[in-house]
């Protein structure tokens, strides 16, 4: 797969790959869920969790194929790496949390 940017350089394709499909993958997972509790059918939800996730993968094509420069590319010591995924880390469990509450909530009421 041969990406380009908007001055015609090839881009690298797998970080607008992996966040597109992660996005797909949440949004499909949660967006059906979310539409029954706010009293949507499953079918409803489903179609609205897809234009949620080709939304979020034109958000990715933005970000990540677009407006990057691949001039502007430097290796990136192993220490900031380590602290960029912890932070990664934290904020996904985080995610999660959030993304569960409603559901707690729901179960709980």
């Amino acid at each position: 797969m041969h990406l380009q940017n908007r001055h015609g350089k090839n881009v690298d394709p797998v970080p607008f790959l992996v966040v597109a499909s992660l996005a797909f993958m949440f949004v499909i997972s949660f967006g059906p869920l979310y539409g029954t509790i706010f009293g949507l059918s499953i079918a409803m939800g489903v179609v609205g969790s897809l234009v949620v996730s080709v939304g979020c993968g034109m958000l990715a094509y933005y970000r990540f194929v677009w407006t990057v420069d691949p001039d502007h590319r430097a290796e990136i010591p192993p220490s900031v790496r380590m602290q960029n995924l912890g932070y990664a880390t934290i904020a996904f469990f985080l995610l999660l949390v959030l993304l569960l509450l409603p559901v707690v909530y729901q179960i709980l009421n």
